[in-house]
């Protein structure tokens, strides 16, 4: 399925769900980001786009920013992030959770933990210094 059908597809799936907003957040790519927010947009459908990242402790954090962001501003963010390549995927960035909420945060994004009871999860790793981070 290409990069086009795939955005007709999930378009054709909220449509039918009557879903209003959605969170893009690729693993460690926003490589599609653009494609899929205008199949959406032309929907009426409002996206935040995004990436995920696993931090240096190999939690998973969802990072969404506001509607206008682009996919640079995005590839800029996963830069600082140390994650320059699209093939590292889910490669730990090299900030440790805290350091990533903050960047995150100064490019106008904020972060939420992704599969938050699965063994690179937030909780099962009993991260007491990330899940009680404000920031979160």
């Amino acid at each position: 399925m290409d990069d086009r059908t795939y955005a007709e597809a999930l378009r054709d799936g909220c449509l039918a769900e009557s879903t209003q907003v959605v969170g893009l957040a690729d693993h460690g790519s926003a490589a599609d980001a653009e494609i899929v927010r205008e199949a959406l947009a032309a929907a009426g459908i409002v996206v935040f786009p995004g990436f995920e990242v696993a931090t240096a402790e190999k939690v998973h954090w969802a990072c969404l920013f506001r509607e206008g962001v682009g996919e640079q501003e995005l590839e800029r963010c996963l830069g600082s992030l140390l994650l320059t390549e699209q093939e590292d995927g889910v490669r730990p960035s090299g900030p440790g959770g805290r350091d990533l909420l903050r960047r995150a945060e100064e490019f106008g994004g904020f972060c939420f933990t992704a599969h938050v009871t699965s063994s690179n999860g937030l909780l099962e790793g009993k991260f007491n210094n990330l899940w009680k981070n404000a920031r979160l």
